[in-house]
């Protein structure tokens, strides 16, 4: 009976702590700059809205798609952002092309409809 008690309290602890949180926002461009996890220039990086957003997410790894596309890919945390309404995200400029099709590539898209998860790949 211990066993079974002390197995549902390990499930209970494995559980809170791979909690994953789901949003959908719009997707723009991060331009470079400072940022709050310092993350070096050139790396592929999201940044959260600031209600979101917690420097104990810094360099953790966010899964992003693109919805119109179903592009995905990996970003690290590297920023909060302050201007961001609701759950809208920006991304580095050297990522954000990949979540893109060839013809928005050409028309210079600067925004798209993302959907992303904090916390799919663990926290720290």
């Amino acid at each position: 009976m211990q066993f079974l008690t002390v197995f549902a309290t390990l499930a209970a602890f494995a559980t809170a702590a791979t909690a994953i949180d789901n949003y959908r926002g719009e997707a723009t461009i991060y331009k470079s700059g400072p940022n709050a996890c310092n993350v070096a220039p050139g790396a592929r990086f999201i940044a959260l809205p600031s209600p979101i957003f917690d420097e104990s997410l810094c360099g953790t790894t966010v899964a992003v798609q693109n919805l119109q596309y179903h592009f995905g890919g990996q970003l690290v945390v590297g920023d909060r952002c302050d201007t961001c309404v609701g759950n809208a995200v920006q991304i580095s400029e050297n990522a954000f092309g990949s979540f893109l099709d060839d013809n928005d590539k050409e028309l210079g898209v600067t925004a798209f409809e993302a959907a992303y998860a904090v916390g799919l790949f663990g926290r720290k």
